[in-house]
């Protein structure tokens, strides 16, 4: 066995392809994250130490360097496969190739998927489609227009499945500060596995105290920090496991391990087997061959679209919102002159854009439509204003969904772009108003400095 590389041409970072899988070999591949997303049938997916079962309409993340192998029990699997290469983006975005992506958390881990995240997920699919599209010129955008796809589904990618949020789903604002000294300390442990990583080593790098960085720490990861550099050890242990011929002394030596009985009790803690078990089962899989071929797109084209019918159109087509967003998507052609003076404005709590789920008695707004109509507006270069029916945050359920919006578009689209929106907020009282102000407040913090307007009507 062997690592895989995946062939990049000269300034290009991402590849998409449709693969029909009936199993792959075992390999990893050092800098490229991939993601895979099953448009027919069923497949197993095995990444370092965990099994997962991902069904027709799932997604599941291969990070950089996790050992993994693919593979179907029955008929063969559909899937796209979009690759990124982590070390042409490190520019765009320094901390990528230190980020561990997840769909689903960690076996024992529990976890409650939100009902307002779902729309997230189908935006984060609907990119990887129009990705795979657009390279198979079977869309209008132009290499420019690509890049920002890209960059807005890795932007998702952070905010959605970086694998924190599956620690802390409640815990949306970290320091920028505490997060660069995460990343930091998480590339340094990478690179150094073989040496002695203690917490005094770590704190007085950071300059910091000990205390204070073991409580930073716990804000971040749900492993303790000792705990963590062996769970990095074990995974690097498993590549040279299974793609090399090191003996199990000389594996637990370049690992870090004190010696090869504590590397042995740390690498069945986590993969539940001795390393001679696992290698044994993963060699005796590797002997069934490989049994998968990429799909020309013109092929595999009925596939997509079938796909994207099926699990992605559920945008509630009367809304409001949606009208707008078709308005601006057949506009593309205003001139420059205007757009610097142009505001679209739509209103967020209009029964017009309240979608059919319900919450209780009440509905959710449309936020597929929102994240379509947003899109479009951030396209185009136009100015945007976000009216709010103060009346309708008495209730909690849209309180909570203004909140909501709110840090997924800081996250999805970022403070500097946000603080070109503005925010008005309509009150039919003084008492409205001065609940409005409640909210202005908090928005203007985390703007530093927004166009908050409030309208008494």
């Amino acid at each position: 066995m062997a690592g895989k590389t995946i062939i990049y041409r000269p300034n290009e970072y991402l590849k998409a392809e449709v693969v029909k899988i009936k199993q792959t070999a075992v390999h990893f591949h050092l800098s490229s994250l991939q993601i895979i997303l099953v448009l027919e049938g069923t497949l197993w997916v095995k990444t370092s130490f965990e099994i997962n079962k991902v069904h027709e309409g799932e997604l599941i993340f291969i990070n950089p360097s996790d050992v993994y192998a693919l593979w179907n029990e029955e008929e063969s699997c559909l899937v796209e496969v979009v690759s990124l290469e982590l070390d042409k983006l490190k520019h765009s975005f320094g901390a990528l190739a230190g980020i561990r992506f997840r769909n689903i958390p960690m076996k024992g881990k529990a976890f409650k998927e939100r009902k307002l995240d779902e729309v997230r997920k189908k935006t984060f699919q609907r990119y990887l489609i129009e990705v795979l599209l657009q390279l198979n010129s079977e869309s209008m955008l132009n290499e420019n227009g690509l890049n920002k796809l890209v960059m807005r589904m890795i932007s998702l990618a952070l905010s959605e499945y970086n694998s924190l949020y599956f620690v802390w789903p409640d815990v949306r604002y970290i320091s920028s500060k505490k997060v660069e000294r995460f990343h930091r300390v998480v590339r340094y442990v990478k690179e150094n596995l073989n040496q002695n990583i203690g917490l005094n080593d770590i704190a007085q790098m950071e300059w910091v105290g000990k205390t204070y960085f073991t409580q930073m720490w716990k804000e971040m990861m749900d492993l303790p920090f000792g705990e963590y550099v062996n769970y990095e050890r074990i995974l690097y242990s498993e590549r040279l496991l299974l793609f090399t011929d090191k003996t199990m002394i000389d594996i637990s030596e370049e690992c870090g391990f004190s010696d090869v009985k504590y590397y042995y009790k740390n690498f069945k803690h986590w993969y539940g087997k001795k390393p001679v078990e696992w290698k044994k089962e993963w060699l005796e899989f590797q002997l069934k061959g490989v049994l998968m071929e990429t799909v020309e797109f013109a092929e595999a084209k009925p596939s997509v679209n079938k796909f994207y019918e099926k699990y992605l159109t559920n945008t509630k087509m009367d809304s409001r919102i949606y009208e707008q967003y078709l308005m601006l998507k057949e506009e593309v052609s205003f001139e420059e002159s205007l757009k610097r003076n142009m505001i679209v404005s739509f209103d967020l709590f209009s029964p017009k854009n309240l979608s059919d789920e319900e919450s209780g008695e009440l509905e959710l707004p449309e936020y597929s439509a929102v994240d379509l109509f947003i899109g479009q507006v951030y396209e185009l270069g136009l100015g945007l204003q976000m009216q709010i029916r103060t009346e309708a945050l008495k209730a909690r359920v849209y309180s909570d969904a203004l909140k909501y919006m709110l840090e997924k578009s800081e996250q999805f689209f970022g403070l500097k772009e946000m603080k070109n929106w503005e925010f008005q907020f309509v009150c039919k009282s003084l008492e409205e108003l001065y609940e409005a102000e409640f909210y202005g407040n908090w928005l203007n913090d985390r703007l530093n400095g927004g166009k908050i307007r409030y309208v008494l009507v």
